[in-house]
């Protein structure tokens, strides 16, 4: 099935990164973030898409999301078997809940270089969770 971009309707997303931040990038060259969007079908027939969700994280918060379990699901979330946002919803509450338990032990991995925070990666993960719970059945994807 060929999937044919539509104008998206995109929710507000988050960059997450410091000074000299990159546009996402998805033509193979190293990138400095993550960049997700949720899809939905527009037609079944002829396979239209419409993007309803993009967010952007820098790669320097890896470690954080490592520590709140949430690694996978935001980073690679094919190798867990994770294609709509509804199997992220779980995923991404038990992340934050881990990541508001305890700032001070998340606010440890906070970059030395400035690019990306505690902070900015708790508001990238409640808007990529407010999105998965709005669309549901919207397909994830990922590009790193």
């Amino acid at each position: 099935m060929n999937l044919i971009r539509t104008q998206p309707t995109i929710l507000p997303s988050v960059t997450g990164v410091g000074p000299g931040s990159t546009l996402p990038m998805r033509s193979g060259k190293k990138k400095m973030s993550l960049d997700v969007t949720l899809t939905v079908c527009l037609c079944q027939h002829c396979g239209s898409v419409s993007e309803v969700y993009s967010g952007n994280i820098t790669h320097n918060l890896t470690e954080m999301a490592a520590n709140a379990e949430i690694y996978k699901p935001l980073w690679r979330p094919e190798e867990i078997n994770i294609k709509t946002a509804r199997d992220l919803i779980e995923p991404l509450k038990n992340g934050l809940a881990k990541l508001h338990k305890t700032p001070e032990h998340f606010k440890q991995f906070n970059p030395p270089n400035g690019w990306g925070d505690y902070e900015t990666f708790i508001r990238f993960v409640q808007e990529y969770l407010r999105a998965c719970e709005d669309f549901p059945e919207a397909r994830v994807e990922v590009w790193r």
